[in-house]
């Protein structure tokens, strides 16, 4: 079976200075990172969000059927149309809007089948995006004085069996405010996708520049960075294989030039990366 689109997981890094969280080290595996949040009806028991991404914001629609099992999730419109799944038994399961509307998301469920309803379910799954999962607020000080500032996630194959290749990143949409960002590969472990290794850790704050990341910015599929590093330098291939359990620390580049005097409310920025499976 192949390597699925819900088991491919992007987590924050271990290091924290100042009281700020991602910037380089370790994996932390228990901080993943999820650009959205759907409410779950409180009568659809034994279901959990763990992540979702890319959904237009607004109300969509949870229905249950309990005879079948079946839950049907219809996002919030322009998405495209409802899209059923079977809950078979304990397990990770992936609703998605489909690329009919203005919107290409995506969300992975967590089931646990013994608590699932015993009657039908219909409810409301409110679509918001998920503040400060990553960066914090700029306050007017900073974005007049301008700052240059840095963190560290993880792309992770979760998959225990089977392995993925050719994966690149890119840039889908950089953020709507005056900030601009960039992305590199830390270069701290000759070798990724890795099982293990670490990525290495900013030397004071949030502001130190990391040893050895070459920044750029692609915003597109074509110009999509190959998430390989090969005897410590990235690869311009997309040919490193994801093994089971494998990861690759990228690093995050945020830019806000001095001068910025108007706040930009809900200044979200979007990645997307490709795998053959």
């Amino acid at each position: 079976m192949a390597v699925q689109i819900t088991q491919m997981l992007f987590y924050k890094s271990s290091t924290t200075l100042g009281g700020v969280a991602s910037l380089g080290g370790g994996i932390n595996t228990g901080a993943l990172l999820s650009a959205q949040n759907i409410t779950i009806p409180a009568a659809l028991t034994g279901v959990t969000l763990l992540y979702a991404v890319g959904f237009t914001l607004g109300t969509g629609t949870f229905s249950f059927v309990a005879a079948t099992s079946t839950l049907t999730w219809t996002p919030p419109t322009p998405d495209a149309a409802a899209n059923s799944v079977v809950l078979s038994g304990n397990g990770d399961y992936l609703l998605r809007s489909g690329s009919a509307g203005s919107q290409a998301g995506y969300a992975v469920i967590s089931v646990f089948a013994v608590n699932l309803p015993t009657s039908d379910v219909s409810g409301s799954g409110v679509v918001t995006n998920v503040a400060n999962n990553l960066w914090d607020d700029l306050d007017k000080t900073r974005t007049l004085a301008g700052e240059t500032s840095y963190r560290c996630v993880y792309l992770k194959n979760t998959n225990t069996v089977d392995s993925g290749t050719y994966a690149a990143l890119w840039i889908d949409a950089d953020t709507p405010g005056a900030d601009t960002l960039a992305i590199g590969l830390d270069t701290n472990v000759a070798t990724w996708p890795a099982t293990t290794g670490s990525a290495t850790s900013l030397s004071t704050n949030q502001y130190s520049v990391p040893a050895g990341v070459a920044f750029s910015s692609p915003m597109n599929e074509t110009a999509a960075i190959p998430l390989s590093v090969v005897a410590g330098v990235p690869s311009t291939l997309a040919n490193a294989t994801f093994v089971p359990d494998a990861y690759i620390p990228v690093w995050i580049r945020r830019t806000c030039p001095s001068g910025v005097a108007t706040s930009t409310p809900l200044n979200t920025s979007m990645f997307k990366f490709t795998l053959l499976v």
